[in-house]
């Protein structure tokens, strides 16, 4: 009822924010907590291990992938699908019955792909 009130009124930042809200509720996370941390036995004190595997040379994927392991999205990236790459990562810190449990969560995410192209006639522009 809140959230209907506040788009009503135009209050664009308000509505956001509850959105936002609503969103922390019923993940039981923080806005700003990695989204690493929606895999199953994943806890604060395991990022590290993504971290570092970041910082291995050679660990990019086929893809390109070199950067820091974040997120979600970069984690995919970095695993290209193979769930041995997944438990290297994790190493000796999880059990191989929790390993595959993250891992079966993680390869079920769904990845959307977004394309962008813009246009139109610009004053100043050529085209």
């Amino acid at each position: 009822a809140v959230l209907d009130v506040a788009a009503n009124e135009g209050w664009l930042v308000t509505a956001l924010s509850i959105c936002n809200l609503v969103q922390m509720i019923v993940q039981g996370r923080w806005l700003n907590d990695s989204s690493i941390l929606t895999l199953p036995t994943i806890e604060q004190q395991h990022l590290y291990l993504f971290s570092r595997w970041s910082s291995k040379k050679g660990r990019g994927g086929a893809r390109g992938f070199h950067g820091p392991i974040e997120g979600l999205p970069e984690l995919i990236a970095s695993c290209e699908g193979r769930e041995n790459t997944f438990a290297a990562i994790l190493g000796e810190e999880f059990q191989p019955r929790q390993i595959s449990q993250a891992w079966s969560f993680l390869s079920h995410l769904p990845v959307v792909e977004v394309r962008l192209s813009v246009k139109g006639w610009w004053e100043g522009c050529g085209e």
